[in-house]
């Protein structure tokens, strides 16, 4: 006696694989937005826990002075103060760095006049190799905005569709100033660029002789934290462009949220 078994005919194979497409088409959005919403609230809790140590750090070591910056891009943080903030999270040196990041999978430095910041970073922060004693720092995922005299910065030179800030020096300094932001600049001197590290189809650098808008590279905003602690996403068209440095002699703008 034959048995028949029972099998999918073509048709119906068809049928199951037009339905899953269908499926996997509708839940691929939703999939992604809540991706990129989960970096976005790692970045805000990194960002947090930065600003609690970097506070922490200027009440225990500077007597309430915030880092100074100033001989350092603002991209930059003094080694010592490097040192101190990653001693609050031995086991987590990633969390200086926005999760879109995509600048810290492996560096090798050698070339910096001190020998003990020489060596292979993987996913931390790395040191600024230009061998001036005077800008050698760490350069972290995010823009450090703390600690910078701007009493001398000539505001005349600044370009009209700039605005002028004001930097969190002390912790007794406004609690709704801007301390660290998510990196979205645009570079106008030589070379020229515009980067966003939250951007649609991932963080980017893109040099051009008359650089682009980030809003045209795909800039989505970026996470800003505060002196208070609080730290929150902001839309690009909240966002405000400033001057990074002493007008005019380095024509750099970062982009972040503050009602100064």
């Amino acid at each position: 006696m034959t048995v028949r078994r029972k099998a999918f005919t073509l048709i119906e194979l068809l049928v199951v694989i037009s339905i899953i497409a269908m499926l996997l088409a509708i839940l691929m959005p939703t999939l992604s937005k809540a991706r990129t919403l989960a970096r976005r609230t790692v970045c805000a809790s990194r960002l947090h826990q930065v600003g609690v140590a970097m506070c922490t750090y200027a009440a225990s070591d500077s007597m309430g002075r915030l880092p100074e910056s100033n001989g350092y891009k603002p991209s930059h943080i003094p080694y010592k103060v490097y040192k101190a903030l990653k001693a609050s999270f031995p086991d987590s040196p990633e969390i200086l760095i926005c999760p879109e990041h995509a600048g810290f999978k492996k560096n090798i430095v050698t070339d910096c006049k001190k020998p003990e910041i020489n060596g292979t970073y993987i996913w931390e922060p790395f040191p600024d190799s230009y061998n001036k004693p005077a800008s050698v720092g760490m350069w972290i995922g995010y823009n450090y905005l703390g600690g910078r005299d701007l009493s001398n910065w000539d505001w005349r030179f600044m370009p009209s569709f700039a605005n002028q800030w004001v930097s969190p020096r002390t912790l007794n300094d406004s609690g709704n100033l801007a301390l660290i932001v998510d990196i979205v600049e645009k570079a106008t001197g030589s070379p020229s660029w515009t980067e966003a590290t939250h951007r649609k189809g991932g963080y980017d650098r893109i040099y051009a002789r008359t650089p682009p808008e980030p809003e045209e590279i795909g800039a989505q905003g970026g996470v800003n934290l505060y002196l208070d602690g609080s730290a929150f996403w902001r839309k690009m068209n909240e966002l405000k462009v400033y001057p990074r440095s002493r007008p005019p002699t380095y024509r750099s703008y970062g982009y972040w949220y503050c009602d100064y």
